[in-house]
């Protein structure tokens, strides 16, 4: 079989298919009629039923060429305009065959009528049409849900991209909250104790480079949060070695979920700055994180001044930040709750586990 026939075949096997059944199954109502066995002999009903069936089947071969070249004579037409010509050139073609089928069978010896010719013609296309106006409207229907699909999908693709730069700029704006808050207890450290600067300087630097690649990152866990409070701790008690003390306890098994970059360390460094620096004996930082009936729970809590005794009084940035980076990854069932201790505050966050 030629290639060009074969790939033709492929794609019109199931229309040809479905339309040799058709024509078979009309083909059938000659034999329901009643009191055809008792005037015509078997032999006489069977020739009768193949030469319908061979109408009935170059009939249906006619009406799929009109439609075919219709198709693809119409691409740029509307949809109801295509329907339109559809209908017209299927009722055309019924009439032309009957018209023809008419002086075959006089053998050109009498002039059809024309009326009942066309009375015929839309008997026949009435089918057809009725299958093409259903297809043009099961074409309508797969365009509408394959639109709003897209819709959907565009929507969710601007919705994550905008998540992600809400994200980075949250970032953007708490990272120079952070380092201008560490190079500030720096530069308090090189007044009150120049010989104890050097070497947290060095502290320093180290942590940078192995924290701010962790904060740049999209897919930052708990673990990773987790670490990054206690390099900052571990950090801070290098400055204040008789001030500080500190524990980090991850409870929840939760370690790999993700969790967005420096909002624990934001609550910690709030703990720190207006809780235990200004209390003249220092006092202590406790971090834990749990889980309950599918909620991580984050708590950040010191035993500082508490709330209003901070002669350092804070923006307010890091805490708003916070709120908003929360929003953005979790959604509006996140909470950021603050509460005074006596003595210290107590900072918690509350996310959903399956938004982490």
């Amino acid at each position: 079989m030629p290639e060009r026939l074969r790939e033709g075949w492929l794609r019109h096997r199931r229309s040809l298919a479905l339309l040799a059944f058709s024509a078979f199954y009309l083909s059938t109502q000659m034999l329901l009629q009643s009191l055809l066995f008792e005037f015509w002999t078997p032999a006489d009903i069977a020739q009768a039923w193949l030469d319908y069936l061979l109408e009935l089947t170059l009939l249906a071969l006619l009406l799929y060429g009109a439609y075919l070249g219709v198709d693809a004579t119409c691409t740029r037409a509307g949809r109801w305009t295509r329907l339109a010509w559809m209908a017209l050139a299927l009722y055309l073609v019924s009439w032309a065959f009957m018209l023809a089928n008419a002086l075959w069978r006089s053998r050109l010896a009498a002039v059809p009528d024309l009326s009942l010719c066309a009375a015929l013609a839309g008997r026949l296309a009435i089918v057809p049409i009725y299958i093409v106006g259903v297809q043009t409207l099961w074409q309508r229907a797969r365009e509408m849900e394959a639109r709003e699909s897209d819709s959907r999908q565009s929507a969710d693709a601007l919705e994550r991209e905008s998540r992600r730069m809400r994200l980075q700029l949250l970032k953007a704006q708490i990272e120079p909250h952070f380092l201008f808050n560490t190079l500030a207890n720096m530069r308090q450290l090189y007044r009150t104790d120049p010989d104890q600067a050097a070497p947290v300087m060095r502290s320093l630097q180290r942590y940078l480079r192995a924290a701010l690649p962790r904060v740049r990152r999209d897919d930052a866990t708990l673990a990773d949060e987790l670490d990054l409070v206690r390099a900052y701790l571990m950090l801070v008690a290098m400055r204040m070695p008789a001030r500080l003390a500190y524990r980090v306890h991850d409870g929840s098994g939760c370690a790999a979920l993700v969790f967005p970059a420096m909002v624990v360390l934001t609550l910690v460094e709030n703990a720190i700055r207006h809780g235990i620096e200004p209390s003249a004996a220092g006092g202590r930082v406790d971090v834990t994180a749990s889980t309950a009936q599918g909620w991580l729970s984050i708590r950040v809590r010191d035993d500082g001044v508490g709330f209003g005794a901070a002669q350092i009084g804070g923006s307010g940035v890091g805490l708003a930040n916070v709120r908003r980076q929360l929003q953005a990854s979790f959604g509006t069932r996140a909470r950021l709750l603050l509460a005074e201790c006596a003595p210290g505050v107590e900072a918690t966050l509350v996310v959903p586990m399956e938004g982490a």
